[in-house]
């Protein structure tokens, strides 16, 4: 199963919009199967609700504390540590692969991820050195 890491931070009502996107284009693209991870970072109730509804699977995740990431700046350090939280779950709730998306990006186009799995099997394929370790970093369970 694919999972789909998003960190949906909205600061201002205009925002609102790309977290919609995103959700809708998420939804009506992804014809692998998957789950939606998410942290709602700041967002309304409506919005957190919106996610629930959709499917997002929204973890407890314990709070970004700036003075643990000395080396971010607090927006980059925040954003990293939600990703990094996300995926570790991900994978723990049984993902076998695990994108990320920005909430301003989505897929825009049905069978995304199936062209970007056989992209980097190409990769893998052209490589002089056909390391069994590489089968990890590029698998082919989602190809039909």
């Amino acid at each position: 199963m694919l999972g789909i890491c998003v960190v949906y931070l909205v600061l201002d009502k205009d925002a609102e919009f790309l977290l919609e996107m995103n959700l809708q284009r998420i939804l009506s693209y992804t014809n692998a199967p998957y789950k939606i991870y998410g942290v709602a970072l700041r967002l309304s109730d409506d919005l957190t609700n919106k996610l629930r509804e959709n499917g997002v699977v929204l973890p407890e995740i314990p709070e970004f504390k700036l003075a643990e990431y000395k080396d971010n700046a607090k927006g980059a350090g925040e954003h990293s540590y939600y990703l990094d939280q996300l995926v570790d779950f991900a994978f723990m709730d049984g993902c076998t692969h695990v994108t990320t998306f920005d909430m301003d990006s989505w897929p825009i186009s049905k069978g995304w991820i199936h062209f970007i799995i056989a992209f980097l099997l190409l990769i893998f394929l052209s490589l002089p050195c056909r390391d069994t370790r590489l089968r990890t970093i590029f698998p082919i369970l989602l190809l039909p």
